[in-house]
């Protein structure tokens, strides 16, 4: 009877020493690796969080891509898997350049001829990624524009 009571309790011990440790859940953003943007990307959207009359119509709007140009909706960002990249902005002008992820949430895109840009993710699946930047508004107000990638 002393020998059961020792398997069990010997038993019991080993199986508590074995428990894996919990793991919380939390909503922290977890990051965003270079390897998830790799590959041929298209602006197919861009959004205003504050309503402006970005075209001029006297008409304040918020979706922003049907009032840009045919030439400014002709973009494609290839992201190479060494950091460098092509980035065509808009019908006539393709750039080499770099690209990195930082801090595993913020897109940086540094054409060769031109400014740096950050753009901060804020999503992203396989086939598309949202990010976002703030920009300054003729009127001075500061508003986050939006911007919708899609995998092409």
């Amino acid at each position: 009877m002393s020998r059961l009571i020792l398997y069990l309790l010997s038993l019991g011990i080993f199986s508590f020493s074995c428990k894996k440790g919990d793991v919380d859940a939390n909503s922290d953003p977890q990051g965003y690796a270079d390897s998830q943007v790799v590959g041929i990307w298209k602006i197919t959207a861009v959004n205003a969080d504050i309503a402006y009359d970005w075209d001029g119509n006297g008409i304040p709007e918020t979706d922003l891509y049907p009032a840009l140009s045919v030439c400014d909706k002709d973009n494609l960002y290839t992201f190479n898997p060494d950091k460098t990249g092509s980035f065509k902005k808009n019908c006539n002008s393709t750039q080499p350049g770099e690209w990195q992820i930082y801090q595993s949430s913020t897109l940086i895109i540094i054409p060769a001829t031109a400014p740096a840009e950050l753009q901060k993710i804020i999503s992203m699946t396989s086939v598309e990624f949202v990010t976002t930047v703030q920009v300054v508004a003729p009127s001075g107000q500061t508003i986050t524009l939006s911007k919708t990638w899609s995998r092409q």
